[in-house]
């Protein structure tokens, strides 16, 4: 029963701190203006476990700030609350649906939590708003790569080179592909380009040679 009581009472104290947190920040910053800049200074500086409370007050004199919306979205990402962050992605698309990085990053939650389908629905939204984003490109790619969808996933990787033919990651993103296929002649290639780029990416050289073991076995 004490355990019981003494968990109670921390709970309390955690609820009771929170309050008096809120309302020191309407205190605070009773101007939206002064309240927005001092986010965007918390924002700037990374405390974004921190920024929330002060994202929650200013949501809720201004719901539908869509500056404000993508900040609380991006900090429940950094900080690994997918499916707070998630809903806050949801809300912010709502509020602006032609946010191409709103897609994209709601992309990547999605991804996190596994839900590959619509993480790759996201990535062509967001696609839609840029076909030259190659970033995007990438990430899907490597979900592609992940769903075991080698031949889409192929196409990614290669709209990356075509877009920045100096990206070390997506040679061997390929390499990783065709050395999973057993087609080790493509794979080395693609090694080869990689360390010509990245002479330090790790586990290519190690690739290589069993490449190489293995085509001389054949």
């Amino acid at each position: 029963l004490n355990t019981l009581g003494s968990t109670s009472t921390g709970l309390d104290q955690e609820k009771s701190d929170e309050q008096k947190l809120k309302e020191q920040i309407k205190k605070d910053f009773p101007s939206k203006l002064r309240l927005r800049d001092h986010i965007r200074k918390m924002f700037k500086e990374k405390q974004y476990r921190e920024l929330i409370p002060f994202l929650e007050e200013v949501l809720s004199r201004e719901p539908n700030h869509h500056e404000m919306l993508y900040k609380m979205a991006y900090c429940f990402r950094r900080i690994k609350k997918w499916n707070d962050s998630l809903s806050y992605y949801e809300l912010l698309i709502a509020v602006k649906p032609g946010f191409r990085d709103a897609w994209y990053e709601k992309g990547l939650v999605l991804q996190k939590l596994k839900r590959y389908e619509e993480s790759l629905e996201s990535y062509d939204k967001a696609l839609e708003f840029n076909q030259n984003a190659s970033w995007i490109h990438y990430d899907k790619g490597i979900l592609l790569k992940r769903m075991k969808r080698y031949q889409e996933s192929i196409a990614s990787f290669s709209r990356v080179l075509e877009l920045r033919p100096k990206h070390s990651w997506s040679y061997l993103e390929l390499g990783n592909i065709f050395f999973a296929r057993r087609q080790y002649v493509h794979a080395m290639n693609y090694y080869r380009k990689t360390l010509d780029l990245n002479p330090k990416a790790p586990g290519v050289e190690n690739h290589l040679k069993i490449c190489v073991q293995r085509l001389e076995r054949n």
